[in-house]
């Protein structure tokens, strides 16, 4: 049988194969951590809001979540709860 391919590939793309391999190993497990943090704080978060009553029910003078204190809570949590 007469291939148009050769039947070893060249060095030099097993190199950038190994190369591409070494890059994104890593990323792949940092984003599977971070994936894995966001998913249970998702679910943490739900659970605290499945015991309150919904936004709607909510007494509008209230401070909202999406104040500069709740920010920068959520920015110093996010912080303090890193990946590595």
């Amino acid at each position: 049988m007469n291939s148009p391919f050769p039947f070893s590939p060249p060095q030099k793309a097993i190199e950038s194969l190994f190369a591409l391999r070494d890059y994104y190993a890593p990323l792949v497990e940092d984003y599977e951590k971070l994936y894995t943090l966001a998913k249970a704080n998702l679910t943490h978060v739900e659970a605290l809001l499945s015991n309150w009553p919904s936004t709607e029910e909510v007494d509008n003078d209230n401070e909202e979540f999406t104040s500069e204190k709740g920010n920068n809570f959520l920015f110093s949590y996010v912080k303090t709860h890193s990946i590595e």
